[in-house]
């Protein structure tokens, strides 16, 4: 429903107005700005804008990363500082962007779904990336104090590794590219739930199972429409459609993140396809352990409807039935119940319904 408040607040405001919104009391907004070329690297952690206002941008490549897409007045520092346009601001703003790629006078605008497992939490924990390609800086907004980036920040500080030995264009491929690879590392988390689910299904089905089956149906519909749009930011890319990209210097890898994601929608297939045969497992094994029980049931019934006919003519007490004053006429009552008993359990052990 907040998505829908978020529309319902920019009703009938100009376009590329900023909206100010609720800050996060825990989330202190930061600046982390990495500077670096072949021979050295620069990392700088909890700036703030004034601080990162001191750096000199020219000659090596930047990225610059901000943990907000909600501070107004951030947004419009920056916004300001790099040139961006009013409504490129309004798209960082906005939470609830599909994956896209546009270009805002040379300034490239790109939109991407990060996912990621978190254990102290259930579920996925969902966020939206904006990376901002302007002429001398690559800007990425998150609105998270995750560090999603931190293997890769690894990777920059290694002088030998590719990423380091290539232009600003190969860092905002390698960015892209990582993102996608974590979706892989998602993707075998659910996996792994899935086999985890089909497992207890299979022991002892109950509703936890159905409620996770549900879950995970959600998430996986919810990655689908955040991969899906990938392929068209990419095949955009192959296209040669922006100026802003030297498209030439990096066709094959980009070549190589489309058959990535390639992969990763197939995956999402097979495990929604996986998703509905466990609902049907699940239907199953319900309805067979309702099965069970109620055959188990009727074998009772079954058993007790000659006895309960015995006893209920014997339990008329007619006067002038001469069992009733037998001596020996309740113990052979039970015997013939008995007797007949042991047949009936010997018919159903043959005919297996036991």
């Amino acid at each position: 429903m907040a998505k829908l408040e978020q529309y319902s607040n920019d009703a009938g405001q100009p376009p590329g107005k900023l909206q100010k919104m609720e800050k996060t009391p825990q989330q202190e907004v930061n600046f982390t700005f990495i500077q670096y070329d072949k021979k050295d690297i620069t990392i700088k952690k909890e700036l703030d804008f004034d601080s990162f206002n001191r750096f000199d941008l020219q000659d090596k490549i930047n990225w610059l990363h901000i943990n907000t897409t909600h501070d107004e007045e951030v947004l419009t520092k920056v916004g300001d500082y790099f040139g961006l346009h009013d409504l490129l601001l309004e798209d960082i703003q906005a939470d609830n962007q599909r994956p896209k790629i546009e270009e805002f006078e040379n300034v490239l605008f790109i939109v991407i779904s990060i996912f990621e497992n978190v254990e102290e939490q259930e579920g996925l924990n969902t966020d939206q990336l904006n990376i901002v390609f302007t002429e001398n800086c690559l800007i990425t907004f998150q609105n998270s104090d995750i560090d999603f980036y931190k293997p890769l920040l690894d990777r920059l500080k290694n002088k030998k590794s590719n990423i380091r030995q290539q232009n600003e264009e190969y860092l905002l491929y390698a960015l892209k590219d990582f993102i996608v690879d974590r979706y892989f590392v998602v993707l075998e988390g659910i996996s792994q739930d899935l086999e985890n689910i089909e497992r207890d299904i299979i022991e002892e089905p109950d509703s936890q199972e159905m409620q996770q089956i549900y879950d995970l149906k959600k998430e996986l519909i919810a990655f689908r429409k955040s991969a899906w749009p990938l392929r068209e930011i990419v095949n955009k890319i192959l296209r040669d459609d922006f100026e802003k990209i030297d498209y030439q210097k990096i066709e094959l890898y980009y070549h190589d993140l489309y058959d990535h994601i390639i992969q990763v929608m197939d995956i999402i297939e097979s495990l929604r396809d996986v998703l509905s045969g466990l609902l049907d497992l699940y239907m199953s094994s319900v309805s067979n352990k309702m099965n069970k029980v109620m055959q188990f049931l009727t074998i009772i019934g079954t058993i007790f409807i000659p006895l309960t006919f015995i006893a209920g003519i014997y339990g008329m007490n007619f006067k002038y039935m001469p069992e009733l004053n037998w001596e020996f006429g309740y113990p052979l009552i039970w015997l013939i119940m008995l007797i007949i008993t042991g047949i009936m359990l010997m018919v159903f052990k043959k005919k297996d319904w036991l």
